[in-house]
């Protein structure tokens, strides 16, 4: 090999880190190498009394899985390695990851050597995804289900590496968060960004013509896997599904979209329900409301602690149309006082044309205050009425929330 570029240096990384995840599989599958091990730790540590020791080899069936020694011995062994391994990205130490980063170049048809040119630039990536790898061993000892993950069908062959820089699906986002073709908010480019980065923590650098079947089924089990809830799992796939129609459809960087009708199935798990009587009797129950004790949160808004509460439980309207209301957006109409939701003003948003609507201010609202309070704001020349209450531009709810 004349020189190791960035793009194979990040091949060889993902290689790794598949080949540390594919011998673990085979360890877990040889109960023979994990009785001896146990064994091996009953006599020459301290732990006789978690390693058993194994004369034979027990009979058994298929689907029987580890004894307890075997697991435990797979534990300890496994936190030795993985710690050797962080130790080794803190020290530098290239020259533990070096050998396998020669095999695994070896089956691609490759001779590395320690004076290869860029071989110094690449170990460091390829240490840091063993290490990683070890980390997910890890978390398949303490139970979470990490799958093994594939190795590019299509690697780079050498010329291409150092000819041509691979596209990759950074390159794709960066060129659809500034398409112009729909309007976006910030926070969705935000959450495509999230689930690009997400799943360059996986694959890191990955050329986008090896994009494939394949590939999109085992990140998506990965997905199931590790997102917290099916609904996560679900926005993070779709967000990689869109990527790669615009790669396909407009960009025409790949012929065809590799992972279309690819779907992760997701219910609702926190389903909205009406608020009880009791419930809003603890709510407003507080110091705030029984005796106007304010807050001095630098999120609570000052008054805005008090009144955006009351005026959710008597109009029903988001949290982020209240957050947003201005002086001017209260009103009288045909005699009586209103609220009117819209997003006329600067930084004001509806979520929808359905949302643009008059809402009437309650007689317990006006009990209490309301429209004294909006005068009090009015004669101080503020236009927001809640002067005091940080806003977030596109999602002014979001720190009083």
């Amino acid at each position: 090999m004349d020189a190791v570029t960035p793009e194979l240096a990040q091949h060889l990384a993902l290689r790794v880190r598949a080949r540390v995840l594919l011998d673990d599989d085979s360890v877990r599958q040889d109960h023979r190498l994990l009785s001896e091990v146990a064994h091996a730790l009953a006599l020459h540590t301290s732990a006789s009394r978690i390693f058993a020791p194994v004369d034979s080899l027990p009979p058994r069936d298929a689907l029987s899985g580890l004894t307890e020694s075997e697991y435990a011995a797979l534990t300890h062994m496994n936190a030795g390695f993985a710690k050797r391994a962080a130790a080794a990205v803190a020290r530098r130490k290239l020259s533990v990851v070096f050998p396998l980063v020669q095999r695994e170049a070896r089956e691609l048809g490759l001779a590395i050597t320690t004076e290869t040119p860029g071989i110094r630039e690449a170990l460091p990536v390829c240490l840091a995804a063993f290490s990683e790898a070890w980390q997910e061993v890890q978390a398949r000892d303490s139970g979470k289900a990490v799958p093994t993950p594939v190795t590019p069908p299509a690697p780079l062959s050498p010329t291409a590496a150092a000819k041509s820089k691979a596209r990759t699906l950074r390159d794709v986002y960066d060129r659809w968060k500034v398409s112009g073709a729909t309007a976006r908010s910030a926070d969705y480019i935000a959450a495509i960004g999230r689930a690009v980065a997400q799943f360059e923590g996986q694959h890191p650098a990955f050329p986008l013509e090896s994009f494939n079947g394949d590939l999109g089924d085992a990140y998506r089990a990965w997905l199931v896997a590790t997102c917290k809830t099916p609904k996560t799992a679900r926005d993070r796939l779709t967000a990689i599904k869109s990527l790669l129609k615009f790669a396909t459809e407009t960009l025409e960087w790949l012929p065809k979209q590799p992972w279309r009708g690819m779907e992760i199935k997701a219910t609702t798990t926190n389903k909205r329900r009406p608020w009880t009587t009791e419930e809003l009797v603890t709510l407003f129950g507080t110091p705030l409301h029984q005796r106007g004790t304010l807050p001095d949160h630098p999120m609570a808004g000052g008054q805005a602690a008090y009144w955006v509460p009351l005026l959710g439980l008597f109009t029903g309207a988001r949290l982020g149309e209240l957050c947003q209301l201005r002086t001017v957006d209260v009103q009288t109409v045909s005699g009586l006082p209103v609220l009117v939701l819209t997003d006329d003003g600067e930084d004001q948003s509806i979520k929808s044309e359905a949302g643009h609507r008059t809402v009437p201010i309650h007689s317990e609202l006006l009990r209490l205050g309301c429209l004294e309070y909006v005068e009090t704001i009015k004669a101080t020349g503020k236009d927001s009425l809640w002067p005091s209450m940080r806003l977030r531009k596109s999602k002014p709810s979001d720190y009083f929330g």
